[in-house]
């Protein structure tokens, strides 16, 4: 019995933990808010995003511009960083976070990259 529940543990411990790369096409593609399906390469691939230690971040270099470089001060904000992609030429929506109330910019750095 203590057996037979140790490979029960161990093969659910698997699907768990599992990675885009080891899916099937049809399982790449049900879970499609995650992974995408590489035709080229015949292979399932990590979306990206959400954190988890991922290092690639999208297709720019991310810059900062912040209140020591001459941003106005307000009196609605304090520990202000703008953060934007480099090289991009084309129109971007605005996107603000705020830390809310008694927050710090440290609390949201993670949240820029």
């Amino acid at each position: 019995m203590k057996n037979t529940l140790s490979i029960i543990l161990i093969y659910f411990t698997q699907i768990l933990y599992a990675e885009c790369s080891d899916l099937t096409q049809a399982d790449c593609e049900y879970w499609s808010a995650y992974c995408q399906w590489n035709s080229d390469a015949n292979v399932c691939e990590e979306v990206g995003g959400g954190g988890g230690g991922n290092t690639n971040y999208g297709p720019y270099e991310v810059a900062n511009y912040s209140q020591e470089d001459g941003m106005q001060l307000g009196t609605q904000y304090a520990d202000v960083t703008i953060y934007y992609p480099e090289e991009y030429n084309g129109l971007l929506g605005s996107i603000i976070l705020g830390a809310g109330w008694s927050g710090d910019q440290g609390s949201m750095a993670d949240w820029a990259y």
